[in-house]
């Protein structure tokens, strides 16, 4: 699930806009502005005008002069337009990342947030906690088996991990469901265990029913 769903939808719209049209615009601006700089008739004119105007040149060289100039203006202006550009498509992304952290801190306090919501909401739910060696196994055998899961963090004392403890009468974690029935965690427990049932096909199977 995009967490930019999740977003006010002001910080929503601006990182979706800083993704789709600063970012491209930025690299574009930048090795753009770096390639003007590199041009013959680009800034290294800039000293051929000064020596021609103290040596009172002909009248074609201010007019190199000028072009040189010109075209050292654009291409700085261009490479600090791309930093800026980009400098900003960043803080926006930083900035949405940082309220979807504290929302998730958030929900894992808060008494009213219940599992059955989040359970409900996603096909394949992992309730874990770091630094559990099972909980980091069961996870990569879910990506490398190439399914989309949602991963919830329920450290010990939170709400969700009390409700889970009640549910399940259970404390240990990993707890992974899968279309809001409980699977089990890494190698047993409820319908066998992520691996056994990964192995076996079981867990591939519930998602196409």
């Amino acid at each position: 699930q995009d967490f930019r769903s999740t977003l006010p939808p002001q910080l929503s719209a601006w990182q979706s806009f800083s993704w789709a049209v600063m970012n491209p615009l930025a690299f574009a601006l930048l090795p753009l502005g770096s390639l003007l700089l590199q041009q013959p008739h680009g800034p290294q004119l800039l000293p051929r005008q000064t020596h021609a105007v103290a040596a009172g040149a002909t009248a074609g060289a201010p007019h190199a002069g000028h072009a040189g100039s010109f075209c050292g203006t654009a291409a700085v202006a261009m490479a600090l337009a791309g930093v800026a550009v980009l400098g900003a498509a960043r803080r926006a992304d930083h900035a949405a990342r940082r309220s979807q952290r504290v929302r998730v801190r958030a929900m894992l306090d808060d008494d009213d947030v219940s599992i059955e919501d989040i359970i409900g909401a996603n096909d394949i739910v992992a309730f874990v906690m770091p630094p559990c060696p099972y909980c980091a196994k069961a996870v990569a055998a879910l990506k490398e088996a190439g399914l989309s899961f949602k991963e919830v963090q329920a450290p010990k004392g939170s709400a969700l991990r009390k409700q889970l403890e009640k549910k399940t009468s259970s404390s240990s974690v990993p707890k992974v469901y899968v279309k809001g029935k409980f699977v089990g965690g890494c190698n047993d427990g409820g319908l066998g265990g992520v691996l056994p049932l990964l192995k076996n096909g079981k867990i591939q199977e519930m998602l196409s029913s």
